[in-house]
């Protein structure tokens, strides 16, 4: 049985249709890991990105792809490599996006499909699948009305930072991206501490001893000589323009030290002080996530 499989990945096929496993690198072993990140270094953040990039390219010369996998491919800087590199080789031809519980899972999913020929003038179609779309098992049309349906050419992708397969993208979005200036000329935008278990080391600043937080320290050197526990930690929260959601306060006592070697059963760290040398600073902050218009406070 495995013979017959290896000989069929390696042949070269008119149309491939398949949907490939699913698993994040950190459930794969270390044998199945150090394979991934050898033979498939721009994919190797996904077993199915893995797939996604050896079934295209086990096409013949004009042949068809059509793989299920989940979305994360699209958008994820993880996978930006694949991105570019699928799209300088490939062409998009079609791309059904649905979100989560459309296939009766909890996260979202696409089918695309490639075709193993460059075609810089082809615009592909684009569409989204809501879960209210689909009725006893199967949606009730395709392409859904006003689902983001949009035709457009691929190279547009490349023209937003880290090529996102943004189909729903606007021309004039687009060009915004073409002649604008980025944020990085104004400021520096920056992702702050991730401590790995919120429910360790975050509290409200109405749980702990008034006495035990620091709230108005402005450097790492001054929130190392108060001695204190809990400095204040903005994370994002509900809708607030320009000002709020100061709730929030972290363990960063002897700059952070128990976030720092805060580790798994394994051994390995699990939080990520990033970009340190921000902390206890002024900033415009905002919520990583959001169903509404862009806020920041």
């Amino acid at each position: 049985m495995l013979i017959q499989i290896a000989l069929i990945l390696s042949e070269q096929h008119d149309i491939i249709v398949t949907n490939p496993p699913y698993l994040g690198t950190a459930r794969l072993n270390n044998s199945y890991s150090q394979f991934l990140k050898h033979y498939y270094s721009d994919a190797k953040a996904d077993l199915f990105a893995a797939f996604l990039e050896k079934m295209t390219g086990s096409l013949k010369r004009g042949g068809y792809s059509a793989l299920v996998t989940m979305q994360s491919w699209m958008f994820l800087s993880s996978f930006e490599k694949l991105r570019k590199g699928l799209l300088a080789k490939y062409t998009l031809s079609n791309l059904m996006h649905m979100e989560n519980g459309v296939m009766g899972i909890a996260f979202g999913t696409a089918v695309s499909i490639f075709r193993n020929i460059p075609l810089t003038m082809f615009n592909g179609t684009y569409h989204q699948i809501k879960y209210r779309d689909v009725q006893n098992g199967d949606p009730a049309s395709l392409p859904v009305a006003g689902n983001r349906y949009n035709r457009t050419n691929q190279t547009n992708f490349g023209k937003i930072p880290g090529s996102p397969i943004a189909y729903w993208a606007s021309q004039q979005l687009i060009r915004d991206f073409e002649t604008g200036r980025p944020l990085s000329k104004f400021v520096d935008p920056r992702q702050g501490l991730a401590t790995a278990d919120n429910n360790r080391f975050l509290r409200q600043w109405f749980e702990v001893a008034y006495s035990s937080i620091k709230f108005d320290a402005r450097s790492i050197e001054e929130s190392i000589s108060s001695r204190k526990k809990w400095f204040p930690y903005n994370k994002g929260g509900a809708y607030r323009k320009w000002y709020g959601n100061y709730d929030y306060i972290v363990n960063w006592e002897n700059d952070g030290y128990e976030i720092k070697n805060f580790k798994d059963s394994n051994g390995k760290v699990r939080s990520r002080p990033q970009n340190t040398d921000y902390y206890f600073r002024e900033a415009i902050t905002w919520s990583k996530v959001t169903s509404g218009l862009f806020n920041v406070r």
